[in-house]
């Protein structure tokens, strides 16, 4: 078990900043900040993505449209999926990537299958 604290963002600092706050079997999460409108150029993760706006606002852009990035609010893309962000004055997301694993282990917690 592993437990995570995601600090808010403070309003000053680069305008765009990264920091790793899990990289494990299956799944890494980022914390991803970008100020002062900053934008990240249209791409594609390999992997699926669970992208959750934890701190001000955004634009996630996505198959032709845009969705606001409002705190609490989490978005599941595929893998493959073209995707583009633009912040606001502040825009904090933890991005979870979720990876494959060759050989997952299964947890049992008891109870009949």
């Amino acid at each position: 078990m592993k437990v995570i604290d995601v600090v808010q963002a403070p309003e000053g600092g680069e305008d765009k900043e990264t920091k790793l706050l899990f990289d494990g079997p299956g799944r890494k999460l980022t914390l991803l900040t970008l100020r002062h409108g900053t934008a990240l150029a249209e791409h594609a993760s390999p992997d699926p993505v669970i992208i959750e706006c934890v701190a001000g606002i955004g634009t996630l852009f996505t198959r032709g449209e845009g969705i606001p990035l409002v705190v609490g609010r989490r978005v599941v893309l595929e893998a493959g999926e073209p995707h583009g962000i633009t912040a606001g004055h502040l825009l904090a997301i933890v991005l979870t990537r979720c990876t494959s694993v060759a050989h997952s282990p299964v947890h049992s917690h008891g109870g009949s299958q």
